[in-house]
């Protein structure tokens, strides 16, 4: 009985090693490294972020370096997304500080038990009969998914805008410069705005240029898109214009007299007007805007032939400046 042991002995080790070696060759090379993404949102308000993420994990045997990593920027928090190769994933919203603990969390792996060594064999083994090879299966661990809910967007912000602009409407031109103070708070605007046009006479008119200070309030809504966002805002103006003229009357031996003559009115309007801005997530921002305007034409001022102009449409070229 001795003896038959002592011979099944070698043929079930040599069994044990052939499917051992077999296994270690079919197992899948693994991956270079870890694979991380990162959106517009996050690059722009985190630019090294994805990079300190690579050179974290970079080298570590301990992580599951198949795995893809994505950060995207959402007012002010990263939303990390984690794909697996088996197909699973999970998603979350951190503070950027939290990014580097959390994705330990998700992609660290248990380390494998170790194998008992196996006995020598013994020195002088004979032939071994035919003997039926065992496999081992190991089940890779799981990987517990937590989805916590994301943070309420909170916004508010402040800017100052100036802009030139070019109009024009019911035959008259105009050309202006204007200012904008906004407050923006979950998307909503409001504020005000001045601004003071210089009007052109037509062709064939003789009577000079006034000019017209408009103040008004300004409500609307922003829409925000990447690097670009879009105003749509309106409100009531009030136009003050005015005029002055100076007059040189012979008054006999006494020789010329000048006098002076002043004429104001306070119109009102209305301003409807959308706004392109470029480079929506920096401090200092350049935009367009598109803007129409109506309301009463008011008084004529002496040595004019008409009043304001009851509607006119045109565009404004301008820079902004404050906070995101």
């Amino acid at each position: 009985m001795t003896r038959r042991l002592l011979t099944l002995l070698p043929a079930l080790w040599g069994a044990l090693a052939t499917g051992a070696a077999a296994r270690a060759h079919a197992a899948p090379a693994p991956c270079p490294a870890v694979v991380v993404e990162a959106d517009d949102g996050a690059l722009g308000r985190w630019p090294a972020l994805a990079e300190q993420v690579r050179q974290a994990f970079a080298g570590r045997e301990d992580v599951d370096r198949c795995a893809r990593v994505r950060l995207r920027g959402i007012d002010g928090a990263i939303e990390l997304q984690v794909s697996l190769p088996d197909g699973r994933s999970t998603s979350r919203v951190v503070a950027p500080e939290e990014v580097l603990p959390r994705l330990e969390a998700l992609l660290l792996v248990p380390a494998p038990a170790a194998l008992p060594s196996p006995p020598a064999p013994p020195p002088s083994p004979p032939a071994p009969p035919a003997a039926r090879a065992t496999t081992t299966h190991f089940e890779p661990a799981a990987i517990e998914v937590r989805v916590e809910p994301a943070r309420p967007s909170r916004r508010f912000a402040a800017e100052l805008s100036l802009a030139a602009s070019l109009r024009r409407g019911d035959g008259q031109t105009s050309t202006g410069l204007g200012a904008t103070a906004l407050l923006e708070a979950a998307g909503w605007l409001a504020g005000f705005g001045a601004r003071i046009d210089g009007y052109q006479p037509a062709a064939g008119e003789s009577a000079s240029a006034p000019t017209a200070l408009e103040v008004g309030v300004l409500v609307g809504r922003r829409f925000r898109s990447g690097r670009l966002s879009f105003d749509l805002a309106g409100g009531p103006l009030a136009a003050l214009r005015g005029s002055w003229g100076v007059m040189t009357a012979n008054s006999g031996a006494s020789g010329p007299v000048r006098s002076s003559s002043s004429d104001n009115a306070l119109v009102p309007r209305c301003l409807v007007g959308g706004r392109l801005t470029l480079g929506a997530r920096s401090t200092l921002r350049t935009f367009l805007a598109f803007e129409a305007e109506m309301g009463a034409a008011g008084p004529i001022p002496p040595g004019e032939v008409r009043g304001l102009p009851a509607w006119s449409l045109g565009g404004a070229l301008g820079v902004t400046v404050g906070t995101l």
